[in-house]
């Protein structure tokens, strides 16, 4: 029972992340595309925002379960790595061709690619980071004693 209610609260944290990540996606996207217009008289569409809300609640648990990989002792760090970006790599692609009614294009693929190169950066960049400082308190402890 306690690791369903683990699971569940971590996939719950993981896709609010996930909507706060996207909410910043948005909000630049969205001041990027206004070429000069005023922000204030800008228009975005309420379906549009709980699309790409529940997208980004969405593609912050695919985050969280994509993290098994991690727990895999058998592979090297390296291996877990690799094979997690382009497990998520592939499903951010799809789910793009799902948006873009498949038509693909050398633009599209390329802007795809970074954004999602981008977007796993800050991801696993965030995740890493505070596991390297839980580590550092860690060792700090051991120290002590």
């Amino acid at each position: 029972m306690k690791n369903i209610k683990d699971l569940l609260y971590n996939g719950l944290i993981s896709g609010l992340i996930g909507i706060g990540i996207g909410t910043i996606w948005m909000a630049m996207d969205f001041l990027f595309s206004l070429n000069g217009q005023n922000p204030a008289t800008a228009k975005i569409y309420l379906t549009t925002f709980l699309f790409w809300t529940i997208i980004s609640f969405l593609i912050g648990i695919f985050f969280y379960l994509a993290s098994w990989i991690f727990n895999s002792e058998k592979w090297s760090l390296k291996k877990q790595i690799f094979i997690n970006f382009f497990v998520c790599f592939i499903a951010w692609f799809l789910l793009n061709l799902l948006i873009d009614n498949f038509s693909i294009s050398l633009k599209m693929v390329i802007r795809v690619t970074v954004d999602f190169i981008i977007m796993y950066a800050v991801a696993y960049g965030g995740y890493f980071l505070h596991l390297r400082n839980t580590v550092r308190r860690i060792n700090a402890k051991l120290k002590e004693k």
